[in-house]
C-alpha cells in the first residue's frame, strides 16, 4: 500500500481535470510558489483558501488534493456546473469575482485586469490543455 502523498498524485493524474489544473497552475510541481502572490501547491490555493479548506502543511498533495476537491464541490454548487471551464474559471478568479462575471455585475478596476488577463491570456492556454488531456488521456 502507498503512501496518502503517492495516492494523492496518482488520483490526479488519472482525472483529467485534476491534472489539467495543475499542469496549468503549477506544471505540476507540489512545491510551486508564487512570487507575486500566497498561492501555493499543485492547484496554487492563495493562503486564505488554505486556512479556509484547513490544509496544515501545503507541501503535502493529499491535503492539496482534499482542499481542491473541496473547493471544487463548492464552485460546483454554487455556479451549478460541471463545466470544465467554467470551473477552472470559478478557481482561477475565485467565487467572489467569478460570480460577478457570471451575474454580469460591475467589477473593480483590479476585478477587470485580472479578467481581461484570464479572458485573453489564461483561458486559450487552459482550453488548450483540457482539450489534450481530456481527448487523449495525456499525463507527462
Amino acid at each position: 500500500m502507498s503512501d496518502p502523498d503517492s495516492e494523492a498524485l496518482a488520483k490526479i493524474k488519472a482525472n483529467p481535470f485534476y491534472y489539467a489544473v495543475a499542469l496549468m497552475e503549477s506544471s505540476f510541481n507540489v512545491n510551486a510558489e508564487n512570487k507575486t502572490s500566497t498561492a501555493k501547491g499543485l492547484f496554487q490555493l492563495i493562503l486564505q483558501t488554505r486556512k479556509n479548506l484547513r490544509v496544515t502543511n501545503w507541501r503535502s498533495p493529499a491535503q492539496q488534493l482534499q482542499a481542491f476537491e473541496r473547493l471544487l464541490k463548492r464552485n460546483k454548487m454554487v455556479f451549478k456546473t460541471e463545466d470544465p471551464e467554467k470551473l477552472y474559471a470559478a478557481h482561477y478568479l475565485g467565487e467572489p469575482t467569478y460570480k460577478k462575471v457570471v451575474e454580469d455585475l460591475p467589477l473593480t478596476e483590479k476585478q477587470e485586469a485580472i479578467v481581461n488577463y484570464y479572458v485573453y491570456k489564461v483561458a486559450p492556454r487552459i482550453r488548450k490543455i483540457l482539450q489534450k488531456v481530456m481527448s487523449d488521456g495525456t499525463r507527462k
